[in-house]
């Protein structure tokens, strides 16, 4: 908190206080999220036997709000004004507005609605099919203290992700109001910027089909962006090749694609 304090500077760069946690009853990995934590007391909620030795929660503050179930973790976060997101390690999401879509370590088994899944895609698209709304998030997991960074390091093979936020003014306010309405986007490290609507809807919103209405995609991209393709529940509907660093095109999907959605 106080590191965020003395980095912050208005209209510049806008840290986010967040801690992880390895929650009951699954032993999910998620992620706290406070954009004004000076009020906020530490809270535990920890599954992994190294964080439940009794040589580190002797030396807890007395303040400590510690969470024996995943619905006291939801509520003791709330209730200081933040938000719980997926993390890579999240088996099964219930109120995370964010998932991490992408991140440097690498999982050989997932979990699709509580059974075993080989991607993490494949398991995200299953909680969309079912209802969930959340925005998409791409981090790091990094161990390096070096948040974005592109190399390699042990046990993490892939680039670190980034995660894009939509807004007009960047504030803790705007910031958290961007955020909480999933503006997000979510690359695999590379310097990628999307911006999509539909008629007055765009990223995060819950549209309506309408049949007059088409998606205006752009993609702006810091090299030669190869492909752009439109997914639909994770199928390819539309793919552009060879477009430069910057791609603008419409789609319109047909009704049958918009009804599922």
């Amino acid at each position: 908190k106080v590191a965020a304090e003395r980095h912050f500077e208005p209209e510049s760069f806008v840290p986010i206080v967040a801690f992880e946690c390895g929650t009951p009853d699954d032993d999910s990995h998620r992620v706290a999220y406070f954009f004004d934590p000076r009020n906020v007391p530490p809270i535990f909620c920890e599954t992994r036997p190294p964080a439940l030795d009794a040589t580190l929660t002797g030396r807890f503050h007395p303040k400590t709000i510690v969470c024996e179930t995943l619905d006291a973790y939801y509520r003791a976060v709330h209730r200081y004004g933040g938000f719980v997101a997926g993390h890579f390690h999240t088996r099964t999401y219930r109120k995370e507005i964010l998932a991490e879509l992408w991140q440097k370590q690498e999982f050989g088994a997932q979990y699709q609605l509580g059974k075993k899944h080989a991607d993490e895609e494949e398991n995200l698209y299953a909680y969309l099919r079912n209802g969930l709304k959340m925005g998409f998030t791409g981090g790091s997991d990094t161990h390096d203290s070096m948040p974005g960074n592109p190399y390699p390091e042990p046990g993490c093979p892939r680039a670190a992700g980034f995660t894009g936020v939509h807004l007009d003014e960047l504030t803790p306010i705007a910031l958290e109001k961007a955020i909480r309405s999933r503006r997000t986007i979510a690359t695999s490290g590379a310097r990628i910027g999307i911006w999509v609507n539909y008629g007055d809807y765009s990223i995060g919103d819950i549209a309506q089909f309408q049949k007059d209405n088409v998606f205006d995609i752009r993609v702006d991209a810091a090299s030669a962006i190869d492909t752009v393709e439109v997914l639909h529940d994770g199928r390819p509907v539309h793919v552009l090749d060879a477009v430069g660093s910057t791609a603008e095109f419409e789609y319109r999907p047909h009704r049958s694609e918009a009804e599922e959605s």
